[in-house]
């Protein structure tokens, strides 16, 4: 494990099955149950463990066995919650960091041990994790009759960059790039294939 579980008391969430893929096929009885362990940093510095226990039958028209799917809350495919990660991805963008400098800067600010190799992986997973959000936004700010663009400085790993805005009166997406370009804003056409730095 690349990762040390906290002394903390975890939250159970129990994932059942009702009915096979495709919402038919008649499951067994339980076979197992699946533990996939969360762990979140909530902005009070104290971290939470949640454990989804994945309910497995097997089906019998699919004869397979299957799972009971991912719950809303559980992030998909990691044993972190995506703001365990966000801070990190804002240092090594941002800041311009080394992954050792902020494994031991995170390390010290939160009672959470992450091993320094896995942080290039999981920091570029945040991007993944948060692109289909910023394509939603940013379709809802091309569709809107009224919008605001704007530029200003922004700092690109560790050096002077340029963020591009675009924005309603309830959504601000944006686009970090090292240089100034009319093609980095958010509704360019040519802007569109970027990273995403987007909220609202």
């Amino acid at each position: 494990m690349s990762w040390s579980l906290p002394a903390v008391k975890p939250m159970v969430v129990e994932l059942e099955l009702s009915h096979g893929p495709d919402g038919g096929g008649k499951l067994s009885e339980r076979i197992d149950v699946q533990m996939h362990t969360v762990l979140d940093r909530p902005e009070r510095f104290e971290p939470t463990v949640t454990k989804f226990r994945h309910e497995r039958r097997y089906c019998v028209r699919c004869k397979k066995t299957v799972r009971a799917p991912r719950a809303p809350a559980e992030p998909p495919h990691d044993n972190f919650e995506i703001r365990v990660f966000s801070r990190i991805a804002e240092w090594k963008t941002q800041l311009g960091m080394p992954f050792t400098n902020i494994h031991d800067l995170h390390a010290g600010v939160f009672p959470i041990e992450i091993r320094d190799s896995t942080l290039p992986g999981r920091a570029g997973r945040v991007g993944r994790w948060l692109l289909p959000v910023h394509r939603r936004l940013l379709e809802a700010v091309k569709a809107a009759a009224g919008k605001h663009a704007d530029e200003t400085t922004w700092p690109v790993s560790g050096r002077n960059g340029w963020a591009w805005q675009s924005a309603t009166e309830e959504i601000s997406v944006f686009r970090a790039r090292s240089r100034g370009s009319q093609d980095a804003s958010p509704t360019s056409a040519r802007g569109d294939r970027g990273s995403p730095k987007s909220g609202n």
